[in-house]
């Protein structure tokens, strides 16, 4: 064999070296793309399965799309089995299993509603919720955004402060729709951010109750009512009512009552009362039944009762006053004393030897 030919051909070792540089990732790209088509088709093979209710078959291609790597499959697992469509004994488990492989996968979406179990278990968890929120409001996430300022404006899981607390709501505001514009709504009218933060608070509140938000239609005839413009204020209060948010139809009713359509009010104080045991519907129609010309003390009372249970101040008093005179059952001065103090812890102001009346 000659010296020329025992060479290794030209540049050989340079094109040994490159080779596994260029083609290895090519071969990695190329069976990312072949797992990406595969979990795609999956995923949309899935999601008819469970427009046409076939819930099970479903629920067996999202979860082998999920390990191919693929979030929104993994959610909607997490979907199928929150709802109720899959009938499974660890149904909570499967939920949180399925959002966490979301989430580890990119889900923002995911990340969030971590952050809300995390927040309203049984046994809440604000600094592992504040953790899955803030990822998510990295994101964008608008709903996020809002929670991330709900925690620091009451120091829940992060530092409270009031100043961050604005700044997420505003992303938040800027990114959502109705819920996100009232919550900045609210935060600005409870005078976080001074009175020029309560003269902002209309603007937001106006775009929330475009959306039809209940309380922020309540909130709007409340700013209303403070301007003196009774009127809109009135139509705001009978718009929330509408939309049952309690409170706008506890205000709406007093409107009522004024106009002297009393029984429409009554009726929009048992709604609020009856429906949703809102402690203010229940101290009305108290007040209304003691004060009739023959009174029902003995109904005034158990209004009463249901209300100072949500630490309803007035109702307290109210008791006090019942049990002083023994209206509705015998005099008990020991439970009048109870309830005037229970009254009095709770902020109401009252001098006790004046007493007579109820609130």
């Amino acid at each position: 064999m000659s010296e020329q030919s025992a060479k290794p051909p030209k540049f050989f070792l340079l094109k040994a070296m490159i080779f596994p540089v260029l083609v290895v990732p090519v071969v990695v790209v190329t069976l990312l793309v072949i797992r990406g088509n595969e979990a795609e088709q999956l995923y949309y093979q899935a999601l008819d399965l469970a427009a046409a209710g076939k819930f099970e078959a479903a629920a067996e291609k999202f979860k082998r799309s999920g390990d191919l790597g693929h979030a929104d499959s993994s959610y909607n697992l997490a979907l199928l089995y929150s709802s109720g469509a899959l009938d499974a004994p660890d149904s909570a488990q499967q939920v949180e299993k399925n959002l966490r492989q979301a989430a580890l996968n990119g889900s923002i979406e995911a990340e969030y509603e971590l952050g809300k179990i995390a927040e309203y278990s049984t046994q809440p968890d604000l600094d592992r919720a504040a953790m899955h929120y803030r990822k998510a409001a990295l994101g964008g996430h608008a709903d996020a955004l809002t929670a991330m300022g709900r925690l620091h404006e009451n120091g829940w899981g992060v530092n409270q402060s009031l100043t961050l607390a604005g700044e997420f709501y505003r992303k938040g505001a800027q990114r959502g729709g109705a819920e996100n514009n009232a919550e900045l709504g609210f935060f600005l009218l409870s005078g976080a951010e001074g009175q020029s933060g309560i003269d902002q608070a209309e603007a937001y509140l106006q775009i929330a109750a475009r959306g039809k938000h209940p309380k922020a239609l309540t909130a709007l005839g409340y700013i209303y009512e403070k301007k003196q413009k009774i009127t809109t204020a009135v139509d705001y209060y009978r718009q929330a009512a509408e939309l049952n948010d309690p409170e706008g139809m506890v205000n709406y009713g007093d409107h009522l009552l004024k106009s002297n359509r009393i029984q429409d009010a009554l009726d929009l104080f048992t709604r609020a009362a009856e429906e949703q045991n809102f402690a203010p519907a229940l101290h009305r129609l108290g007040m209304y039944y003691y004060s009739l010309p023959q009174p029902d003390y003995p109904r005034a009372k158990r209004y009463f009762e249901r209300a100072a249970a949500q630490n309803n101040a007035a109702s307290w008093f109210n008791l006090g006053v019942m049990a002083e005179h023994g209206l509705g059952a015998d005099k008990d001065p020991a439970r009048a004393s109870e309830c005037y103090y229970r009254a009095q812890q709770l902020g109401f102001k009252a001098d006790p030897d004046s007493m007579r009346q109820p609130k």
